[in-house]
């Protein structure tokens, strides 16, 4: 069961649309709803006042109730004057106070000048945000149901906390997954405008034999049995996930952040940065560290050898009874050469 206890939505009320579409992604889950509005620090009083808001997207949003209940016992609306400078630590701070399960933030398809929740904002929410943090962009005029989850691995802890939470979300909403492990370019391809059409002798393995990983992969992360594909894709990491959230129509991208992707000199915290920015599609950011929507917390996940995919390192089961620290092992590694993290 996910623990949504509590959901925070930032705005800035320059785009009110905007913050109808991020309630209506947020009424997907169970919990109370906080609408923090981030007023100007100015003499001016503010065009809405608390009580005035709350009647407002109550009316707009009236019999979409979401799972849990009529919508206004769940709707709380805030109202902080904050200086632009530190709107981010204000709304991390926020959900430290108020123990806020996951945060729901999206910026406007309009450049409005005056807009106070930028893009930059929001990216700074998800690095500072003690929870996780859904997403929102321009893109996304209507959130269609949560049916289909994508689901990028580097096969780190992190990455495998992330599809602890997509099983989670996909048993809630009957969705199925897609988890994918993206074949970073060598820095000499990044800029091939036809990357698929690499061949795979760069790699030391062929994109086909990450399958079993995957799978193995999936197997070993807890949580409930949903339907989930293995894909393996190769190109720039950041526009790969975007391309295949919209090649493969997912609804949701769940993403692990402060993880090690396959290749050290782009770690997954930028890319989850990049994703976020030119994703099709909501995105879902889970931390290694802070709360989790899980009831539960592994101090550490059982599949915990990490390294550079690329350089052939493979994964495989650990035999039946094993109580060893790891339940995956590489293969085709001198003995000096593992480590667990």
């Amino acid at each position: 069961m996910l623990r949504t206890h509590h959901l925070l939505l930032p705005t800035d009320l320059k785009d009110p649309d905007l913050l109808l579409r991020m309630l209506r992604l947020a009424l997907h889950f169970e919990g109370e709803l906080h609408v923090f509005h981030v007023a100007h620090r100015a003499p001016i009083r503010p065009a809405w006042n608390r009580n005035a808001l709350r009647q407002w997207l109550l009316a707009e949003l009236d019999g979409e109730t979401g799972p849990r209940g009529a919508l206004p016992a769940r709707l709380h609306v805030h109202q902080e004057v904050v200086g632009q400078e530190v709107i981010h630590r204000e709304i991390a701070r926020f959900a430290e106070r108020h123990e806020i399960d996951l945060i729901v933030a999206g910026t406007s398809s309009d450049a409005l000048a005056t807009s106070r929740i930028t893009p930059e904002t929001v990216a700074e929410v998800v690095r500072h945000a003690p929870c996780p943090v859904v997403t929102l962009p321009p893109a996304v005029r209507e959130q269609a149901p949560i049916r289909h989850l994508l689901v990028p691995t580097d096969f780190s802890d992190c990455s495998q906390h992330a599809l602890a939470h997509a099983k989670a979300l996909a048993h809630r909403f009957g969705a199925r997954i897609t988890l994918v492990h993206v074949l970073s370019l060598p820095p000499m391809f990044l800029e091939d405008p036809a990357p698929a059409e690499v061949p795979v002798r760069i790699f030391s393995r062929q994109p086909e034999q990450y399958l079993r990983p995957l799978r193995a992969l999936y197997e070993q992360v807890p949580g409930p049995a949903v339907p989930c594909d293995v894909q393996v894709s190769i190109g720039p990491v950041p526009d790969r996930i975007a391309g295949l959230a919209a090649e493969l129509h997912a609804d949701l991208i769940v993403l692990g952040s402060h993880g090690a992707t396959g290749f050290h000199h782009l770690p997954l915290g930028n890319v989850a940065d990049r994703v976020i920015r030119t994703a099709p599609v909501p995105v879902l950011t889970v931390k290694s560290f802070g709360r989790s929507l899980l009831p539960y917390r592994p101090a550490s996940f059982r599949h915990v050898w990490t390294s550079r995919l690329a350089d052939g390192y493979l994964f495989e089961p650990a035999p039946p009874g094993d109580d060893t620290r790891s339940a995956a092992r590489p293969t085709n590694l001198p003995a000096r050469a593992v480590s667990a993290t």
